[in-house]
């Protein structure tokens, strides 16, 4: 990892940043610069299309716009106990994926089906 971070230091141009999540950050530039690849294990990065650099793998892959949406609304179901914020109650990443694939991707008709108010949704939403 620090071999990795200092090539990438010495190679690229870092951004520092104050006032807003590093996520957002890297979320802005990625959208900004097509060049741009995201090193990092915050698997919510994962709802950002662009290139990815695996560190544990050592290899870049590419997370195209339908898989980074599909992963974001995943969470807006499963919830993110590192963020503090609940999922539906009982639906973990297989459940929230046939709920998905069920109801053709729509988040608002998985929410519903599970007898959640539209409000709550609107609420999560803010959070990813």
């Amino acid at each position: 990892y620090t071999l990795c971070y200092e090539y990438f230091k010495w190679r690229y141009e870092p951004i520092l940043v104050d006032l807003i999540e590093v996520d957002d950050a890297i979320s802005i530039e990625a959208h900004q610069k097509i060049s741009s690849i995201i090193i990092s294990e915050d698997k919510d990065l994962k709802q950002i299309p662009g290139y990815h650099f695996d560190l544990k793998e050592g290899i870049i892959h590419y997370i195209d716009h339908d898989t980074a949406d599909a992963f974001l609304k995943l969470q807006m179901l499963t919830g993110d106990q590192c963020d503090n914020i609940p999922g539906i109650k009982g639906i973990g990443p297989q459940k929230g994926l046939s709920l998905l694939i069920k109801h053709q991707y729509d988040v608002n008709k998985c929410y519903e089906e599970k007898g959640y108010p539209e409000s709550e949704l609107k609420m999560k939403s803010k959070h990813f």
